[in-house]
């Protein structure tokens, strides 16, 4: 025996036996059963009594043999708005919605249920259009102190119109209620958050299991789940001593309830919070206590969120983020009218009031808004890698107070984590994650602020010269260019010495239309400079002549201005410096220059150009792009060149407001009607029909040769290069030389055999595919392009004569 008993202990004490059979083992019941309960739950209720399961609901309803104990100290009335699923005959035109109302005893608590319609014809817009009018009804003209959205996968799409709704600035009250039994999608709820509070939902085994044998009937089921919505209401709002207050019943009370071994057998749990929301330290205690019993739980908080979500979701889900959807349904609301068929505020019986929901086809224009009077400036930031324009830009929108504290903390940590402490700035514009991990631009990025007199967009375009295509797309939009030099030793001379993107990006701006250029001298807070005015002055004195050449009036302040800022600490920027050492500095800031800047000259009665930027699909055809002339008002048809695609101004948006119209120099969003995605892609214009823009495969040009490569030192028949013209690139070739003039040698040759750097050019050049252009001398914004080959930017041009069947494009 004893020998007997020291095998068995020294066999037990083997690690080999535990780690290879007995743990495995272990884990694979653990799993299975976690899978059986997941995917079984609802038929083992049927025959498992799971004690003290939670329901979902918050305050933890413990539901025994499908008995609901009813909250304690219900003294107060008031009246819910249960929304819950159901099919009703209707039409387009009528949506119909039928009320009841009925009383919970002993609460004193008076609920409506009322069932939206799914038109067949139009099942999507027609129920969500119906059902909000009737919320806003039911608020607003009856006083309901509660709302409750009930269903399925409708149901969720109602909650996040609902909110989405408040969230827009439409005139709807806020949810109040924090009960939505509905399978709602994870990515609704950052929108849901916003502006509703969801404290409870009904998962996915507490739903099934009123169909497997707690409830009877369908009517016995219905009462089931409404016995979940009124317990939960109930618990937040009138057993809640503090109800004055508005603070709902802590659900870790009710989690601590459970059985020590009940927690492993719940479902999935989702806890999400806003980090301003007064569950937000019950939902961290509820994570650790359901952690700490072997719970399967996650949470989230959403640190600028006054909401909170606490439940747990459905095993499935199958419905989609319809955020796009609800905007373009949204603005339906100004057609819709809501009245009752009886004159009194109150229903009388279940079946005595009836909600008429009307859809009128009234022009909406009056409530649309007026354009800002101030004019506005679409602003590039270029200059070599690593001058500091994200970081300047992202300082002046906080200086503008469009980005909180607590956000520029959040990027704080973020570049600290990342080594990069001085970047935190530059977060607020480089948003994607490639951008952060290399420290550069990579594509064009956009923001809005405002001075009193001006409103501008700024465009941050990339420093490195593998991008310069995506800063062309940038400058060519612009009115005013932002030219960023640093001062710190070494670097301006790297960025001004041949090869460096601070001669090319000059160039280009000059020759895509930019004719104001503001030089910002950077980082003179950098130990190397100090502030330093004789290196501010050795920058200006080495930048006047060069940018003379490039065709500035250097002369002009108002076509160059040189200030000396740091990007960084946000020295003249806003306010003056203050900077020890740079009481030398006598001048405006950046933000003065910018506020006295002269928009160029634009004419609102020329025939509509817009550059088409981008095009999506939100809900509608979108092509985002500015407004180089003309006028852009909903009705306004139009003709998407060179595709000859003919189509209709729906809406017209500037950021993201609705307007009446939109004036030259804008950049805006296009609704457009009768056209796909496809058919709207960058390099596109969108033209008045009457007067379409030009559309031609080969036009004769005006080249200045700027810097030939060195294996192709000279420009002959046949040579091909990549064509940027306003937002469009395209394969070209030179197909005829006519004239080449050399300033240097002061000569004149016609019919040339080629070109070198440094001469002019006149010559046919011929596109791989149609082109939307213009003569620089009727529309400049249409007119001027640059040649790259080899990402190198060889020639500067401008469009001098089109073929004469150029504008016949609608033909």
């Amino acid at each position: 025996m004893t020998t007997t008993r020291k095998l068995l202990c020294g066999f037990l004490r083997n690690r080999v036996f535990w780690n290879s059979l007995v743990l495995p083992i272990g884990h694979m019941i653990i799993i299975f059963t976690r899978i059986l309960l997941d995917n079984f739950g609802p038929f083992l209720m049927k025959y498992v009594h799971l004690p003290g399961r939670l329901s979902g609901c918050l305050g933890g309803v413990e539901a025994q043999d499908g008995a609901i104990p009813p909250a304690k100290d219900c003294t107060v009335t008031f009246k819910e708005y249960i929304h819950g699923g159901g099919f009703v005959a209707a039409n387009s035109a009528v949506m119909l919605h039928s009320v009841t109302a009925f009383s919970r005893a002993p609460y004193n608590f008076t609920i409506y249920s009322i069932d939206y319609p799914l038109s067949p014809e139009h099942p999507y817009p027609c129920p969500l259009l119906s059902t909000m009018q009737a919320m806003k009804f039911m608020k607003e003209q009856l006083g309901f102190d509660n709302i409750c959205i009930m269903g399925d996968s409708a149901g969720a799409s109602l909650a996040l119109m609902a909110t989405l709704w408040a969230s827009e600035g439409f005139d709807m009250p806020e949810l109040s209620c924090g009960c939505c039994y509905s399978p709602i999608h994870p990515s609704q709820l950052p929108h849901i958050l916003g502006v509703a509070s969801v404290y409870g939902v009904l998962d996915a085994h507490s739903w099934h299991a009123t169909h497997c044998g707690r409830v009877k009937s369908i009517s016995a089921n219905e009462q089931a789940i409404s016995e979940f919505a009124i317990e939960a209401s109930m618990r937040m709002y009138a057993g809640n001593p503090n109800l004055k207050k508005g603070q709902p019943t802590q659900f870790l009370d009710a989690i601590k309830k459970m059985p020590p071994r009940a927690a492993w057998s719940l479902p999935p749990i989702n806890l999400q919070c806003g980090g301003k929301d007064i569950l937000v330290n019950s939902t961290k205690a509820t994570y650790e206590y359901l952690r700490k019993r072997g719970a399967r739980v996650t949470m989230k908080i959403y640190p600028n969120s006054r909401h909170a979500f606490v439940g747990m979701p459905p095993a499935w889900v199958g419905w989609q983020d319809s955020r796009p959807a609800t905007k373009e349904i949204a603005h339906f609301f100004y057609d819709i009218s809501c009245r009752p068929v009886n004159e009194d505020d109150e229903p009388k019986s279940p079946s005595s009031t009836r909600c008429f929901i009307l859809m009128s086809s009234s022009d909406n224009q009056s409530n649309l808004r007026e354009p800002d009077p101030r004019p506005h400036l679409n602003l590039v930031f270029i200059g070599h890698v690593d001058a500091g324009k994200s970081t300047t830009c992202g300082n002046i929108m906080y200086l503008s107070g469009l980005v909180d504290n607590r956000t520029i903390e959040k990027f704080e940590r973020e570049a600290k984590d990342k080594n990069r402490e001085s970047w935190f700035l530059a977060y607020i514009m480089d948003t994607n994650e490639e951008e952060r991990a290399k420290g550069i631009t990579v594509e064009v990025g956009r923001a809005h602020f405002e001075t009193p007199h001006r409103r501008f967009t700024i465009l941050d375009a990339p420093g490195h010269k593998n991008y310069v295509p995506n800063m062309i797309s940038g400058a060519a939009q612009a009115d005013i260019g932002v030219l960023m030099i640093s001062a710190r030793k070494g670097e301006f001379e790297t960025g001004f010495d041949k090869g460096g993107q601070t001669r090319e990006h000059a160039m280009l701006a000059k020759t895509l239309g930019v004719n104001k250029l503001i030089v910002t001298v950077n980082k003179m807070d950098d130990p190397t400079v100090n502030w330093s005015k004789d290196r501010y002055d050795q920058i200006v004195d080495k930048l006047t002549p060069f940018l003379k050449s490039c065709g500035f009036n250097v002369k002009s302040q108002d076509d160059v201005q040189f200030l000396p800022i740091s990007g960084l600490k946000g020295e003249n920027l806003k306010e003056s410096p203050k900077a020890p050492g740079s009481d030398w500095y006598k001048g405006p800031t950046l933000f003065k220059v910018l506020d006295n800047a002269n928009p160029p000259p634009r004419d609102a009665v020329d025939p509509l150009r817009v550059p088409i930027v981008d095009g999506y699909r939100d809900m509608g055809t979108i092509a985002m792009g500015k407004i180089e002339q003309g006028k852009a008002c909903p009705g306004q048809q139009c003709i998407i060149l060179p595709n000859k695609t003919i189509t209709e101004i729906q809406s017209v948006y500037i950021e993201d407001d609705e307007y009446k119209y939109a004036n030259p120099g804008e950049d805006v969003r296009l609704k457009l009607k009768n056209v796909d995605e496809e058919q709207v892609q960058k390099g596109f214009v969108l033209s008045a029909i009457e007067n379409p823009c030009p559309v031609v495969q080969k036009f004769q040009a005006q080249l200045v040769i700027t810097d030939l490569l060195e294996h192709k030192p000279i420009i002959t028949i046949g040579y091909t290069a990549v064509l940027h013209v306003h937002t469009a690139i395209e394969e070209c070739t030179i197909t005829k030389l006519l004239e080449c003039v050399d300033k240097q040698k002061k000569t004149k040759q016609k019919r040339p055999r080629f070109a070198k750097t440094g001469q002019m050019l006149l010559c046919v050049i011929e596109t791989t595919n149609k082109v939307c252009v213009d003569t620089f001398k009727h529309t400049p914004q249409l007119g001027r392009f640059t040649l790259r080959d080899e990402g190198k930017t060889i020639a500067i041009g401008k469009i001098v004569e089109l073929p004469k069947s150029a504008t016949e494009t609608t033909a």
